[in-house]
Protein backbone atom coordinates (compact mmCIF):
# COMPACT_ATOMS: atom_id res chain seq x y z
CA UNK A 1 0.00 0.00 0.00
CA UNK A 2 1.15 3.59 -0.46
CA UNK A 3 0.70 6.49 1.67
CA UNK A 4 1.21 10.21 1.40
CA UNK A 5 1.94 12.46 4.07
CA UNK A 6 3.81 14.59 5.60
CA UNK A 7 7.00 16.04 3.30
CA UNK A 8 6.71 16.32 -0.32
CA UNK A 9 6.73 13.03 -1.61
CA UNK A 10 4.68 9.60 -1.12
CA UNK A 11 5.72 6.79 1.66
CA UNK A 12 6.26 3.42 -0.60
CA UNK A 13 7.93 0.89 2.20
CA UNK A 14 8.12 -1.76 -0.85
CA UNK A 15 10.34 0.27 -2.52
CA UNK A 16 12.45 2.26 0.11
CA UNK A 17 12.11 -0.01 3.75
CA UNK A 18 13.73 2.34 5.41
CA UNK A 19 10.14 4.62 5.34
CA UNK A 20 8.33 1.93 6.62
CA UNK A 21 8.47 3.65 10.11
CA UNK A 22 6.13 6.13 9.47
CA UNK A 23 3.44 3.38 8.13
CA UNK A 24 3.91 1.64 11.62
CA UNK A 25 3.36 4.83 13.19
CA UNK A 26 -0.19 4.88 10.96
CA UNK A 27 -0.28 1.79 11.76
CA UNK A 28 -0.52 1.89 15.44
CA UNK A 29 -2.59 5.16 15.33
CA UNK A 30 -5.37 3.24 13.18
CA UNK A 31 -5.41 0.22 15.84
CA UNK A 32 -5.53 2.24 19.03
CA UNK A 33 -8.54 5.00 16.84
CA UNK A 34 -11.54 2.63 17.99
CA UNK A 35 -10.12 1.87 21.73
CA UNK A 36 -9.70 5.63 21.81
CA UNK A 37 -12.72 6.59 20.81
CA UNK A 38 -14.83 4.07 23.23
CA UNK A 39 -12.96 6.38 25.74
CA UNK A 40 -11.00 2.89 26.79
CA UNK A 41 -7.89 4.61 26.62
CA UNK A 42 -6.16 8.18 25.34
CA UNK A 43 -4.06 9.22 22.76
CA UNK A 44 -1.14 9.39 25.06
CA UNK A 45 -1.88 6.00 26.74
CA UNK A 46 -1.81 4.36 23.18
CA UNK A 47 0.85 5.89 21.84
CA UNK A 48 3.27 7.51 23.95
CA UNK A 49 3.97 4.35 26.21
CA UNK A 50 7.30 2.36 26.41
CA UNK A 51 6.90 1.12 23.59
CA UNK A 52 5.29 3.93 21.52
CA UNK A 53 8.89 5.87 22.72
CA UNK A 54 11.21 3.91 20.25
CA UNK A 55 8.32 4.24 17.49
CA UNK A 56 8.26 8.08 17.75
CA UNK A 57 12.34 8.28 18.04
CA UNK A 58 12.11 6.03 14.91
CA UNK A 59 9.46 8.25 13.22
CA UNK A 60 11.59 11.70 14.00
CA UNK A 61 14.83 10.27 12.65
CA UNK A 62 17.27 11.43 10.13
CA UNK A 63 17.11 7.57 9.10
CA UNK A 64 13.66 8.27 7.75
CA UNK A 65 14.27 9.60 4.96
CA UNK A 66 10.34 11.15 4.59
CA UNK A 67 10.73 13.25 8.04
CA UNK A 68 14.33 14.28 7.40
CA UNK A 69 13.97 16.56 4.83
CA UNK A 70 11.92 18.50 7.98
CA UNK A 71 15.14 18.62 10.01
CA UNK A 72 17.33 19.11 6.72
CA UNK A 73 15.20 22.59 5.89
CA UNK A 74 15.44 23.93 9.13
CA UNK A 75 19.06 23.01 9.37
CA UNK A 76 20.14 25.19 6.14
CA UNK A 77 17.35 27.74 7.19
CA UNK A 78 19.17 28.50 10.87
CA UNK A 79 22.99 27.68 9.57
CA UNK A 80 22.76 30.29 6.86
CA UNK A 81 21.38 32.94 9.15
CA UNK A 82 24.10 32.09 11.96
CA UNK A 83 26.62 32.82 8.53
CA UNK A 84 24.88 36.77 8.37
CA UNK A 85 26.85 39.54 9.12
CA UNK A 86 25.52 40.53 12.93
CA UNK A 87 23.58 37.52 13.04
CA UNK A 88 22.56 38.77 16.78
CA UNK A 89 25.27 39.29 19.82
CA UNK A 90 23.57 36.36 22.12
CA UNK A 91 26.42 34.32 23.14
CA UNK A 92 24.68 31.11 22.62
CA UNK A 93 21.88 29.00 21.10
CA UNK A 94 18.61 26.98 22.41
CA UNK A 95 17.23 24.14 20.31
CA UNK A 96 13.56 23.88 22.01
CA UNK A 97 11.99 20.12 21.87
CA UNK A 98 14.63 18.43 20.88
CA UNK A 99 13.09 14.99 20.96
CA UNK A 100 16.24 12.29 20.42
CA UNK A 101 18.53 14.90 18.47
CA UNK A 102 17.55 14.15 15.28
CA UNK A 103 17.30 17.83 14.53
CA UNK A 104 20.12 18.98 16.91
CA UNK A 105 22.04 16.47 14.82
CA UNK A 106 21.58 17.93 11.44
CA UNK A 107 22.49 21.52 12.20
CA UNK A 108 25.30 20.58 13.81
CA UNK A 109 26.36 17.97 10.70
CA UNK A 110 25.51 20.99 8.61
CA UNK A 111 27.71 23.24 10.26
CA UNK A 112 30.79 20.91 10.68
CA UNK A 113 30.56 20.63 6.94
CA UNK A 114 30.67 24.15 6.06
CA UNK A 115 33.71 24.74 9.02
CA UNK A 116 30.99 27.27 11.14
CA UNK A 117 31.12 24.76 14.16
CA UNK A 118 32.53 28.07 16.10
CA UNK A 119 29.89 30.51 15.66
CA UNK A 120 27.05 28.06 17.76
CA UNK A 121 28.69 29.05 20.99
CA UNK A 122 27.23 27.16 23.72
CA UNK A 123 24.62 25.18 22.10
CA UNK A 124 21.69 24.44 24.61
CA UNK A 125 19.25 21.54 23.52
CA UNK A 126 16.16 20.87 25.38
CA UNK A 127 13.60 18.19 25.93
CA UNK A 128 11.20 17.92 28.39
CA UNK A 129 10.72 14.13 27.76
CA UNK A 130 13.37 12.03 30.21
CA UNK A 131 13.17 9.39 27.98
CA UNK A 132 13.79 11.16 24.48
CA UNK A 133 16.44 13.33 25.99
CA UNK A 134 18.89 10.67 27.22
CA UNK A 135 18.88 9.09 23.69
CA UNK A 136 20.10 12.69 22.51
CA UNK A 137 22.74 12.67 25.67
CA UNK A 138 24.09 9.42 24.41
CA UNK A 139 24.75 9.96 21.25
CA UNK A 140 24.91 13.49 20.21
CA UNK A 141 28.67 14.56 22.60
CA UNK A 142 29.81 11.50 21.11
CA UNK A 143 29.40 12.18 17.48
CA UNK A 144 30.08 16.01 17.66
CA UNK A 145 32.49 15.77 20.30
CA UNK A 146 33.88 19.59 19.15
CA UNK A 147 30.18 21.21 19.79
CA UNK A 148 29.91 22.79 23.45
CA UNK A 149 26.64 21.00 24.19
CA UNK A 150 24.08 21.48 26.91
CA UNK A 151 21.64 18.92 27.33
CA UNK A 152 18.46 19.94 29.70
CA UNK A 153 14.74 20.30 30.16
CA UNK A 154 12.73 23.18 29.03
CA UNK A 155 8.83 23.51 28.87
CA UNK A 156 8.30 25.77 26.28
CA UNK A 157 4.94 26.66 28.05
CA UNK A 158 6.48 28.22 31.30
CA UNK A 159 8.37 31.23 31.72
CA UNK A 160 11.79 30.39 30.35
CA UNK A 161 13.97 33.15 32.45
CA UNK A 162 12.82 31.14 35.11
CA UNK A 163 13.55 27.76 33.27
CA UNK A 164 17.96 29.14 32.99
CA UNK A 165 16.72 31.33 29.82
CA UNK A 166 18.20 34.67 30.26
CA UNK A 167 16.79 37.71 28.29
CA UNK A 168 18.67 38.73 25.56
CA UNK A 169 21.04 35.92 25.70
CA UNK A 170 20.80 33.83 22.13
CA UNK A 171 21.95 34.48 18.88
CA UNK A 172 19.44 31.70 17.41
CA UNK A 173 16.36 30.13 18.83
CA UNK A 174 15.55 26.62 16.51
CA UNK A 175 13.37 24.08 16.65
CA UNK A 176 11.68 21.57 14.25
CA UNK A 177 8.01 21.04 14.70
CA UNK A 178 7.99 22.13 18.22
CA UNK A 179 5.67 25.98 18.03
CA UNK A 180 2.51 24.49 17.04
CA UNK A 181 1.88 22.13 20.08
CA UNK A 182 2.64 25.47 22.57
CA UNK A 183 -0.06 25.61 25.00
CA UNK A 184 -0.78 29.84 24.05
CA UNK A 185 1.03 30.37 21.06
CA UNK A 186 1.89 33.52 21.05
CA UNK A 187 3.18 34.00 24.85
CA UNK A 188 5.46 30.84 24.26
CA UNK A 189 6.74 33.29 20.50
CA UNK A 190 6.70 36.49 23.11
CA UNK A 191 9.25 34.04 25.36
CA UNK A 192 11.29 33.65 22.31
CA UNK A 193 11.67 36.97 21.34
CA UNK A 194 12.70 38.19 24.98
CA UNK A 195 15.32 35.10 25.25
CA UNK A 196 17.24 36.68 21.66
CA UNK A 197 19.76 39.20 21.32
CA UNK A 198 19.01 42.31 18.74
CA UNK A 199 19.62 40.75 15.39
CA UNK A 200 19.07 37.26 16.61
CA UNK A 201 16.99 34.55 14.37
CA UNK A 202 14.25 32.19 15.52
CA UNK A 203 14.14 29.42 12.87
CA UNK A 204 10.85 26.61 13.26
CA UNK A 205 10.93 24.55 11.01
CA UNK A 206 7.03 23.12 10.66
CA UNK A 207 4.79 20.95 9.07
CA UNK A 208 2.62 23.58 6.86
CA UNK A 209 -1.01 23.68 5.73
CA UNK A 210 -0.64 24.60 2.32
CA UNK A 211 -3.82 26.69 2.60
CA UNK A 212 -6.49 27.11 5.15
CA UNK A 213 -8.74 24.02 5.54
CA UNK A 214 -6.78 21.49 3.32
CA UNK A 215 -6.34 18.27 5.00
CA UNK A 216 -2.38 17.15 5.92
CA UNK A 217 -2.23 13.41 6.01
CA UNK A 218 0.73 13.70 8.43
CA UNK A 219 -1.86 14.79 11.32
CA UNK A 220 -3.58 11.60 11.57
CA UNK A 221 -1.44 10.31 14.22
CA UNK A 222 -1.10 13.43 16.38
CA UNK A 223 -4.57 13.87 16.04
CA UNK A 224 -5.12 11.26 18.87
CA UNK A 225 -3.03 12.94 21.57
CA UNK A 226 -4.85 15.98 23.78
CA UNK A 227 -1.40 17.80 24.00
CA UNK A 228 -1.85 18.41 19.85
CA UNK A 229 -5.50 19.21 19.82
CA UNK A 230 -5.86 21.12 23.51
CA UNK A 231 -4.11 24.68 22.75
CA UNK A 232 -5.23 27.98 23.16
CA UNK A 233 -6.35 29.12 20.00
CA UNK A 234 -7.72 32.56 18.56
CA UNK A 235 -10.19 33.77 15.67
CA UNK A 236 -7.56 35.53 13.90
CA UNK A 237 -4.16 34.09 14.70
CA UNK A 238 -4.44 30.25 15.33
CA UNK A 239 -8.18 29.53 14.56
CA UNK A 240 -7.43 26.00 15.04
CA UNK A 241 -4.82 23.17 16.50
CA UNK A 242 -2.00 22.03 14.39
CA UNK A 243 -0.43 23.05 11.56
CA UNK A 244 -1.04 26.50 10.24
CA UNK A 245 -0.72 27.89 7.08
CA UNK A 246 2.36 30.25 6.21
CA UNK A 247 0.51 33.17 6.47
CA UNK A 248 -0.89 32.65 10.14
CA UNK A 249 2.62 31.84 11.01
CA UNK A 250 3.92 35.15 9.74
CA UNK A 251 1.33 37.26 11.33
CA UNK A 252 1.66 35.54 14.90
CA UNK A 253 5.47 36.13 14.65
CA UNK A 254 5.06 39.83 13.41
CA UNK A 255 2.66 39.85 16.35
CA UNK A 256 5.41 39.58 18.75
CA UNK A 257 7.56 42.17 17.30
CA UNK A 258 9.88 39.63 15.08
CA UNK A 259 10.54 41.28 11.55
CA UNK A 260 11.48 40.31 8.75
CA UNK A 261 9.71 37.21 8.87
CA UNK A 262 10.57 34.91 6.28
CA UNK A 263 9.36 31.60 5.21
CA UNK A 264 11.54 29.33 3.58
CA UNK A 265 11.52 27.84 0.99
CA UNK A 266 8.21 30.38 0.13
CA UNK A 267 5.57 27.97 0.28
CA UNK A 268 3.09 30.61 -0.52
CA UNK A 269 4.38 30.68 -4.03
CA UNK A 270 5.96 26.66 -4.42
CA UNK A 271 2.17 25.60 -3.58
CA UNK A 272 1.04 27.23 -7.12
CA UNK A 273 2.85 24.64 -7.87
CA UNK A 274 2.82 21.83 -6.07
CA UNK A 275 -0.35 21.95 -3.77
CA UNK A 276 0.35 19.15 -1.09
CA UNK A 277 3.93 21.07 -0.39
CA UNK A 278 3.81 20.91 3.50
CA UNK A 279 7.50 21.21 4.99
CA UNK A 280 9.04 24.57 5.48
CA UNK A 281 10.78 26.92 8.30
CA UNK A 282 9.44 30.23 9.54
CA UNK A 283 12.47 32.71 10.33
CA UNK A 284 11.72 35.87 12.75
CA UNK A 285 14.72 38.00 13.28
CA UNK A 286 14.58 40.50 16.54
CA UNK A 287 15.07 43.64 15.66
Amino acid sequence: MIYSFGSPGVVNASTNPRQAVGLDLIDAAAEALPRIAAGETTGEAALLGAAGIGRWARYFSNDNPVYALNNRLAAIAAAGRLQEDGAGRGTGMLEVGAGAGSASAALLGLLEERGHLDRTGRFRITEPAPLLRRRAERTLPREHPAADLELADLDIDRPWAEQGVAPGSLHLIYGVNVFHVAQDLGATLAEAFAALAPGGWLVAGECLRPRPGQPVAAELPFLLLEGFRNVETDPELRPHSGFLTPELWVANLERVGFGPVEVVPDVRVLREFYPRITTGALCGRKP
